[in-house]
């Protein structure tokens, strides 16, 4: 097979080709400089309160001012979550030592009523209505006393707080 030869015609349109795709190259490439030169003037000057902003930033010291403001945010922040990750913990302790409160004072009521109350000893006998109202009084007096003597949870110990909270986050 003897090997092809290109017509002179058939060269000059593949030249013709080339020239034209590397025009309009050319022209696209001038199209996307100049729309990127008008972009560049106007990034070049920067927005009135941009330029407010970075003069009272650099010389009135607002860096100081904005690394506090930081730090009061994030303190803010760190103490909500430590709040609402404790506080339902904090609460079911609170229910948790009433519960025992409450199981103990009627713990005394029984050992109280069977101790002091349908005793051969005393001779004292009630029916079952009679020692469950005594036993209603008795629970309504230890209650009223415990309120008298002020005891609370709260006496117990530091009640978690958002403040706690924001002093803990510290």
């Amino acid at each position: 097979m003897a090997p092809l030869r290109c017509s002179a015609a058939f060269r000059q349109s593949i030249r013709q080709f080339q020239q034209s795709i590397q025009e309009r190259a050319n022209t696209a490439a001038n199209v996307i400089r100049q729309e990127a030169e008008v972009n560049i003037r106007r990034i070049r000057h920067a927005p009135r309160w941009i330029q407010f902003l970075s003069k009272v930033y650099h010389e009135y010291g607002l860096k100081h001012i904005l690394l506090i403001i930081v730090l009061i945010i994030y303190q803010f922040i760190g103490a909500a979550i430590f709040y609402f990750c404790e506080a339902s913990h904090d609460k079911l302790l609170e229910t948790f030592w009433k519960e025992n409160v409450r199981r103990n004072r009627t713990r005394l009521i029984d050992v109280i009523v069977s101790s002091m109350l349908n005793n051969t000893e005393y001779l004292f006998f009630f029916t079952s209505n009679q020692t469950r109202q005594i036993k209603r009084r008795l629970d309504q007096e230890l209650t009223l006393y415990e309120k008298g003597l002020g005891i609370k949870y709260t006496d117990q110990k530091i009640r978690w707080d958002f403040w706690n909270a924001m002093l803990y986050a510290q």
